[in-house]
């Protein structure tokens, strides 16, 4: 997906995706991409999630992009989001008891068909069972 970058190709045509899993990077295409990962705010210091060195890594990254920008045809930027509400949060499930999952609490197939776990909207639970039901098909619990 692309986040970030100039939204030109060869020949200055043109090259946004009609798709967010298409492609936009031309065929043939020469030159050096750069993919920068989920640079936050948060991360520089006095941010919510800082690291140390955060600054020094935007630094370096500034560097990358000046020494080589004869030859980057495109730069993508990946950002993240973190709902209050989305499966992984306890906010989405509810005992019987009307209670919220303690942290790490492994919630399967099983758990969910037996009424132990269920969405906190009634118009997820179809949506959670069928989730809960392809990690268990798949193996990742």
């Amino acid at each position: 997906m692309r986040a970030f970058g100039s939204g030109v190709g060869h020949a200055g045509q043109s090259n946004w995706s009609s798709s967010l899993y298409q492609s936009n990077i031309a065929r043939g295409s020469r030159g050096s991409a750069l993919l920068i990962i989920d640079p936050q705010n948060d991360f520089h210091p006095g941010g919510s999630l800082a690291i140390p060195t955060a600054n020094d890594d935007a630094k370096k990254i500034r560097d990358l992009i000046t020494a080589n920008i004869d030859s980057l045809e495109h730069i993508y930027v990946t950002l993240d989001t973190h709902q209050r509400y989305h499966i992984a949060h306890s906010l989405f499930w509810m005992n019987k008891h009307n209670e919220h999952p303690e942290p790490f609490t492994t919630i399967t197939k099983e758990s969910v068909e037996s009424g132990e776990w269920r969405a906190t909207r009634k118009e997820h639970q179809s949506w959670a069972l069928t989730y809960v039901s392809a990690l268990s098909k798949h193996g990742n619990f």
